[in-house]
């Protein structure tokens, strides 16, 4: 009965225990003691505002022996952001914090206001950590997974078309040029990369069109200084401006005589030209912080 009053807590429940079968994962899909890999659920799943779908989950690292950054653990949700002790230092989940500076503050939202979630619901596990694993004394699992995310992202079209209809965003936004590339149904990673440029685009998802907006990978390790590949500042301006254009549809600009139309086209034009005033940019980024709410 909860379920059926509750679609999103059914759709996590399922998604918890049927995705790995429904992948073909095997039961030696675990990691180093023995705890099975199992997809990362989303929790942030706020409706009908803006949807993040990046590549994968992190993952728990530890020290062991000699060997640094062994996956030992899921963590409990996309795009953490907390602290723990790896056995030997203290470290940091990066995606939480990279999301939040590169993507949720300029944008003006908090988490509780995004639905976020993954292409590929479970860690992938690399070569290079296999490898660490047999130097452990683990025979489990018998294969890498990190290099089959294509097929694995593919095989999780289904899980994201049943997310997508129950978030109905107003917009989405993609992280990293494969998912871009598995959504637009482009092969090629030059035309893959082409569509990071933060141009509005359509996505047709179970016979509906969304608007999306394709962005950068924010990165998955936390460096001792700021990454490289740190999305662009033109990046966030982009995203900004997609929002003005999309608040366009959005209920609080559709009611007669609204106040706040006049700082909506201000924000058009901030979002596109950067030719207003410091104050106007300003007022019109408080009024889309407010529209999302």
């Amino acid at each position: 009965m909860t379920d059926l009053l509750d679609p999103i807590r059914a759709f996590q429940r399922k998604l918890y225990h049927e995705y790995a079968a429904d992948l073909e994962l095997p039961d030696t899909f675990k990691y180093l003691y023995g705890n099975p890999i199992r997809p990362v659920v989303p929790i942030d799943t706020a409706t009908g505002a803006v949807m993040i779908i990046g590549r994968h989950p992190e993952t728990f690292y530890a020290h062991i022996g000699d060997e640094r950054d062994v996956p030992v653990a899921d963590v409990p949700q996309p795009y953490p952001n907390e602290l723990y002790f790896d056995g030997y230092r203290p470290r940091s989940h990066s995606s939480g914090a990279q999301l939040e500076e590169a993507l949720l503050l300029p944008l003006d939202l908090q988490r509780r206001q995004c639905w976020l979630t993954h292409l590929v619901h479970v860690f992938l596990l690399t070569r290079d950590q296999i490898d660490a694993y047999r130097r452990l004394g683990t025979i489990w699992p018998e294969y890498e997974t990190r290099s089959r995310f294509e097929v694995l992202a593919r095989q999780s079209l289904d899980w994201l078309t049943r997310e997508v209809t129950l978030a109905k965003p107003r917009l989405i936004l993609t992280l990293g040029a494969d998912v871009a590339g598995i959504l637009q149904g482009v092969s090629s990673q030059a035309a893959r990369e082409e569509l990071l440029d933060g141009t509005p685009r359509r996505l047709r998802i179970a016979n509906q069109e969304y608007p999306v907006i394709h962005l950068a990978e924010l990165g998955m390790v936390m460096p001792a200084e700021r990454p490289a590949r740190w999305p662009s500042p033109r990046d966030n301006a982009a995203v900004r401006a997609a929002l003005f254009y999309l608040g366009r549809h959005w209920r609080i600009l559709d009611e007669p005589g609204n106040p706040n139309q006049k700082t909506f086209d201000t924000a058009l034009v901030v979002g596109y030209t950067g030719s207003v005033s410091r104050r106007e940019r300003r007022r019109a980024m408080r009024f889309v912080g407010t529209a999302v709410r």
